[in-house]
């Protein structure tokens, strides 16, 4: 399959000026252009297929062991010592960016603090989005929608969503969820809530002490 060079070598050899390109070329040249999305990248030092390490040559940057693409995830849950279940997926280049998708299931009424122990591997690679020490820095936080997954009746489960905001920090081992409302909402956690969405973060080298 062509590269990108060889493409545009095609084109403009073929597509001139007051030229009489062949329906042939035309062809071959638009189905190299399709096939490019497969292997057209060798340009940037790298063959990969997988579409999600190709984010490495849109960030303009050559893989090296700085810029290395990440995948966690399990088919089964990870349980707190409240019952909560945990499923979840971080993707994402080290040291840039990660993305995280999460359904978080509760099983114990008014509980807001969830707990989750991460295998090393994981922490070490997303500690880096955490610089400082947990006691110097504001948790990432974000708005949810909580759902309870109890159904009304036997046939059908009937979604009533309320707004929470979610705090979010990994710290040693453990991924921590907290979750509050406004002060002046009348709502609590209900066994059977559930929190399935997907974040986006990274953190730049901020300087918080100024």
């Amino acid at each position: 399959m062509a590269t990108k060079d060889e493409i545009t070598s095609k084109i403009n050899s073929k597509i001139v000026k007051d030229g009489n390109i062949r329906a042939v070329d035309t062809n071959e040249i638009l189905r190299d252009i399709l096939d490019f999305s497969n292997t057209g990248i060798t340009q940037n030092t790298t063959n990969i297929n997988n579409i999600e390490q190709r984010v490495i040559v849109l960030e303009n940057k050559p893989e090296t062991d700085d810029y290395k693409p990440f995948s966690f995830w399990e088919e089964s849950p990870l349980k707190d010592k409240r019952g909560a279940y945990l499923w979840y997926s971080f993707r994402g280049i080290e040291k840039l960016s990660a993305s995280f998708t999460f359904r978080l299931l509760i099983k114990e009424s008014s509980v807001t603090d969830f707990r989750f122990q991460l295998n090393d591997k994981i922490i070490e690679t997303l500690k880096v989005f955490f610089q400082k020490p947990i006691h110097q820095i504001t948790p990432i936080s974000f708005t949810v929608s909580v759902n309870n997954t109890k159904p009304e009746n036997e046939s059908t489960i009937v979604y009533h969503p309320r707004i929470w905001t979610m705090y979010f920090m990994i710290s040693d081992n453990i991924v921590n969820f907290k979750l509050a409302k406004e002060r002046y909402i009348e709502d609590k956690i209900l066994e059977g809530d559930e929190i399935f969405t997907s974040i986006h973060f990274h953190c730049p080298e901020f300087n918080f002490d100024k």
